[in-house]
């Protein structure tokens, strides 16, 4: 859930705090002022589904107002927050979001098959 906070709702909407209570960063974090960090945190899967809802569209209402000459633009964003950027292309954003959509999903297929074959 964490990159579309990060490369939708920080980078491209320029939400210095874009991070909902429940993301969760990966392990070498170094920790950042205003960046959940909270690794005991057990949700329930609604709690889950529902930020994931409002991320997905979120991204979608991006992707929707989007046009050819904003896809080639770039992003700087230098105040507080992060990730930090300057002259970041906004397509880049929008391809780490959907390349890590994608990989989970591949992830989770295969997953699901290994564990349909074990039951």
């Amino acid at each position: 859930m964490r990159k579309p906070a990060a490369w939708v709702g920080r980078a491209l909407l320029g939400d210095p705090s874009p991070w909902h209570p429940l993301d969760l960063h990966w392990g070498g974090v170094p920790g950042w002022d205003g960046v959940p960090w909270d690794r005991e945190a057990r949700p329930s899967l609604d709690e889950v589904l529902a930020v994931r809802r409002d991320r997905q569209a979120m991204v979608r209402r991006v992707l929707e107002s989007l046009t050819g000459e904003g896809l080639g633009a770039a992003v700087t964003r230098t105040g507080p927050g992060w990730p930090h950027l300057e002259g970041f292309p906004v397509k880049e954003c929008l391809r780490i979001v959907l390349n890590e959509e994608w990989e989970h999903r591949r992830y989770a297929e295969r997953d699901l098959t290994v564990l349909e074959k074990e039951n």
